[in-house]
C-alpha cells in the first residue's frame, strides 16, 4: 500500500518490474495464470539474479529507518537503475546515505555509484562542475545484457 499510494495521489506509477523482466517475458501472460505467476516469483526466482528489484527493495527497507519523505518511492524507483549506470549524481544527502548503506549490503549486486554534489557557493552549476571534475573517467566497454551487472563496483 505504501508504493501504491503516492501514484494514486500524485499521478506516478511504479514501472521497475515492467523494464526489468518485460524485455525477458511476456508479464500479461503470466498475470493470467495466477498460481503460476506466484509460483515463479515466489519460489522461482533468486534475489540476486534481479538486481534492480533487489536495489529498489533493499532501499525500501533501508528508508523504513529514516523520516518519511516525499521522494522515497521516486528515490527506490531511481536506485534501480543503477546497474546499468556508473555515476547517478544528487544533492539529497539523505538518499546518498541510503544508496551507500545499500552498497555497502555483503553480497549486494555491482552498479554505479551515487555522488552527492555538494553546495558551492558560487551556485550549484559550479558545484556540479566540481563534482563531475573530480569524478575517474570511466573506460567504455561493450557488453551484453548478461553482463550488466558486476560490471562497476562505482565510486564511492
Amino acid at each position: 500500500m505504501g508504493r501504491e499510494l503516492p501514484g494514486r495521489v500524485f499521478g506516478y506509477r511504479d514501472s521497475t518490474m515492467n523494464d526489468s523482466l518485460g524485455a525477458y517475458v511476456d508479464l500479461l501472460t503470466m498475470r493470467g495464470d495466477r498460481a503460476s505467476f506466484n509460483r515463479f516469483f515466489l519460489f522461482d526466482i533468486e534475489g540476486w539474479n534481479v538486481p534492480r528489484m533487489w536495489w529498489q527493495r533493499t532501499v525500501e527497507v533501508l528508508q523504513l529507518g529514516k523520516k518519511l519523505a516525499d521522494s522515497d518511492a521516486i528515490d527506490a524507483a531511481h536506485v534501480s537503475y543503477l546497474p546499468d549506470c556508473h555515476y547517478v549524481l544528487t544533492t539529497d544527502k539523505r538518499f546518498a546515505d541510503i544508496a551507500q548503506a545499500a552498497a555497502d549490503t555483503p553480497g549486494a549486486p555491482k552498479g554505479g555509484a551515487v555522488v552527492l554534489v555538494k553546495p558551492h557557493a558560487n551556485g550549484w552549476l559550479r558545484g556540479l562542475q566540481t563534482t563531475l571534475s573530480s569524478l575517474p573517467a570511466v573506460a567504455e566497454s561493450v557488453t551484453d545484457s548478461s553482463d550488466s551487472v558486476g560490471r562497476y563496483s562505482g565510486h564511492r
